[in-house]
């Protein structure tokens, strides 16, 4: 059985609806690194974020591999299964024009991803071209689904929504991570490092989050935090030390946990001469602890403290002592090159996490006003959200729509200013966001000459 496993280009999703994470920085897709490991005479990969192809191009490409089965994911990697992109319209515009192709007619459809595993219904009334869902991460029990659908309890189909695959261990992910073949892209210039390396790679020293967070997606997966065994994660160092790659991103959400797992993966990048960044909590760092980051190679941490200010910290309720979270957020940014630290909109009348009034001050680290808050359905937070603005189930197209909303709250002094105070209004532009995405929400805020030329033609 041939499988094209197939990571769309998400420079050509754009519109009035993408989300902060729909461009993400260019990186292998390490998922299909482990999936085509468990069956490389079957799978091949089609990078086609790497790539930059047109979907024309994709489907040209497919023709020539002739696959029975083509997998699409609906995020651009593992990275983003807690934060991916609301709308499906590229994933829809890819597998009509696959669909669409006489040479490839008959072969099967798959869509993965935390879309379809946590609403498969959705997901085949969004994309009808699409045969079946798989509910669940990918690594382990996806080939055999694909070879044999109808045995597979993981599968979701129309009338038959299936159930959510149970997590594998890491252990069982199949190594390696990285695959010699492809071409690496930087981190770096996401991040703008100068490094003297400019080679790097995503990989996974664990997966999964102990925490409870109201605003992270990962209902059905990544609930439990999973360490991949040192002597995998050595394996794959030595081979990306191999190919030449300088700098590793550890996709981790929750790096330091526990330390003595963090410490030692920490020595082994630094045994290959390698830098790296990770993803943290700020309370998990002492100053002594974000030395030791410091010496064995560290030069970006992303943190997750949500707001710069101890009364918003106090009411999201995820740090036992916000001014310990603020404090090992000041100790990683006095010590480590570059940090990131995330933050959104605490003041969403929507969430009553503080008042309107409370929330007018509030900035970023970098001076600006916090992003908006995207309410994934699933979440504690973004149901509550959308059950404010009238939703009775929520789904991902609510989620667009209310983002959209957001969005606008805070980019228009008048109108945003308008909007926090009125829930008529809002639940108003919600519903005509909403109606504008069952159209198509092909209307853009604005199109980069670069997008524009490389989007296919109509």
């Amino acid at each position: 059985m041939r499988i094209a496993l197939v990571s769309p280009n998400w420079r050509l999703s754009g519109g009035l609806f993408p989300t902060d994470t729909v461009r993400p920085p260019v990186s292998f897709p390490i998922e299909w690194g482990y999936v085509q490991s468990s069956s490389p005479d079957e799978c091949s990969i089609f990078d086609e974020y790497g790539r930059n192809n047109t979907i024309s191009q994709t489907v040209q490409r497919l023709e020539t591999f002739r696959p029975d089965a083509v997998v699409l994911s609906s995020t651009p990697s593992y990275l983003f299964w807690r934060c991916p992109p609301l709308s499906l319209r590229l994933l829809k515009e890819l597998s009509r024009s696959i669909r669409g192709n006489p040479t490839l007619v008959g072969t099967q459809i798959w869509i993965v991803g935390p879309h379809g595993t946590q609403d498969p219904e959705f997901v085949l009334r969004s994309i009808p071209y699409a045969d079946w869902v798989f509910r669940g991460e990918i690594d382990v029990d996806l080939i055999p689904s694909v070879r044999s659908p109808e045995a597979s309890p993981f599968v979701a189909s129309r009338g038959n929504t299936g159930k959510i695959a149970p997590e594998p261990l890491l252990g069982r992910c199949i190594y390696p991570s990285f695959l010699g073949d492809y071409e690496p892209h930087a981190w770096l210039n996401s991040v703008q490092m100068e490094l003297s390396n400019g080679v790097s790679a995503l990989i996974e020293s664990a997966r999964g989050c102990p925490f409870s967070c109201g605003y992270c997606l990962r209902s059905g997966f990544r609930r439990n935090l999973r360490l991949k065994p040192l002597d995998i994660l050595r394996m794959e160092i030595d081979e990306l030390g191999t190919s030449g790659v300088g700098y590793v991103f550890l996709i981790d959400e929750t790096f330091g946990i526990p330390w003595s797992h963090a410490s030692a993966v920490s020595r082994v990048v630094s045994e290959h001469g390698m830098t790296f960044g990770m993803q943290t909590r700020p309370e998990l760092w002492s100053e002594e602890r974000t030395d030791f980051l410091v010496e064995h190679g560290c030069v970006y941490v992303e943190a997750g403290i949500e707001s710069s200010d101890p009364r918003a910290l106090t009411k999201i309720d995820k740090f036992r002592a916000p001014l310990s979270a603020l404090a090992g957020l000041q100790a990683l940014q006095s010590r480590v090159q570059h940090v990131g630290a995330n933050t959104f909109d605490v003041g969403n009348p929507d969430l009553k996490l503080m008042t309107t009034i409370e929330a007018e001050s509030l900035r970023d680290f970098e001076g600006r006003k916090p992003g908006a808050f995207i309410p994934y359905p699933g979440t504690e937070w973004g149901n509550h959200a959308l059950l404010s603005l009238g939703v009775g189930a929520p789904c991902w197209s609510h989620a667009a729509a209310a983002y959209l909303l957001y969005r606008l709250m805070g980019r228009s002094r008048p109108l945003g200013w308008t909007l926090r105070r009125s829930r008529v209004l809002r639940i108003l532009v919600f519903r005509m966001a909403f109606i504008l995405k069952g159209l198509g929400g092909t209307i853009s805020l604005g199109r980069t000459r670069y997008e524009t030329e490389i989007r296919d033609e109509p």
